[in-house]
């Protein structure tokens, strides 16, 4: 539902104001304390809706922020700003407006990624609604990145989930890994008006990874990522080589097919796992030039960064 934060704030509001008013005129400093806890309700969970926009803010930082994200993050900010709006916290108002406005303007321009001079304008935009809502807005450290990363590679590789699919999904409060995992599909498909087999893909996927971070090493240290990395990597390029395998190979053409498909997912696994230890090791911008890559030249740029990772330390043993 896309008015679900309205709706969660708006209960909590009726329902503390008029346990005020049958408290009697004699009881406003009880009023003044719901109004704050309604204030600070409001702060709480505008503050998981906005995940997708942080994320966005740190890609426009890094000059990688694309019009894809533009679509994803508008429809929440302006989800944001209406709650805002019905509270009368018409400055908070006015500074997301603002930065919508930028956001706009860069939706509509033929640059993509985002040109310099949009790119600076919604920055100091945003730090202005940092001012503003520094409990919402603000910036998370890597651990807040890792998990939007995570959420982002995990969905893209589900059939059918598009922009407009994270839209609904973030508008309706499912912008991190814990309200994912706490989800159930049915829930999901009532309040995000995705179908029910979506919902269904998407539960499977999260619980997917649950299943793979359960079986990661305990002490996820620097060199125990490097080591998986390496062995994952192998296991990647053993996958991609079955497959080019089964495509030359003769024989029943369905049997092959089936071959193929649990290749393929084998090696879909083996990415994931991949991109989880990139993100546990801080390697966004990595990550980001992996997915712009096939399967053989991403095997390859792996190969190459572990190569350099094993110098580097090799040299730091001397």
């Amino acid at each position: 539902m896309d008015d679900a934060l309205l709706d969660e704030v708006a209960e909590f509001l009726d329902q503390s104001f008029e346990n005020a008013a049958c408290q009697g005129t004699g009881h406003a400093v009880r009023r003044q304390d719901d109004e704050a806890a309604v204030q600070d309700l409001f702060i709480q969970i505008a503050a998981s809706y906005a995940s997708p926009i942080r994320r966005f803010t740190s890609e426009l930082k890094e000059g990688t922020a694309t019009k894809e994200g533009i679509a994803i993050c508008r429809p929440v900010l302006q989800c944001i700003m209406d709650a805002a709006r019905k509270m009368n916290r018409d400055n908070d108002v006015r500074c997301m407006a603002a930065f919508d406005a930028i956001l706009a303007d860069a939706e509509k321009s033929l640059q993509d990624p985002i040109g310099q001079q949009l790119r600076q304008q919604a920055l100091r935009a945003y730090a202005e609604l940092i001012h503003v809502l520094p409990e919402v807005f603000n910036i998370s450290p890597e651990g807040g990145r890792r998990e939007d990363v995570i959420i982002r590679e995990l969905l893209k590789q589900i059939p059918g989930v598009g922009s407009a699919t994270l839209v609904k999904l973030y508008r309706s409060g499912l912008g991190s890994l814990n309200s994912l995992l706490m989800s159930k599909p049915d829930e999901v498909a009532v309040t995000t008006s995705i179908s029910l087999r979506l919902c269904e893909r998407i539960f499977e996927k999260v619980q997917q990874y649950r299943t793979i971070v359960e079986s990661l090493p305990g002490d996820l240290g620097a060199d125990a990522c490097r080591s998986c990395l390496e062995n994952l990597t192998r296991e990647l390029r053993h996958q991609e080589e079955e497959i080019e395998r089964t495509l030359a190979r003769a024989g029943s053409k369905s049997a092959l097919e089936a071959e193929r498909q649990q290749r393929r997912q084998l090696r879909q696994r083996c990415n994931l796992q991949i991109m989880l230890i990139m993100a546990e090791l801080g390697e966004f911008d990595l990550i980001h030039e992996l997915q712009q890559l096939s399967f053989k030249r991403r095997i390859r740029k792996l190969e190459k960064y572990l190569q350099s990772k094993s110098g580097a330390q090799d040299c730091g043993t001397l």
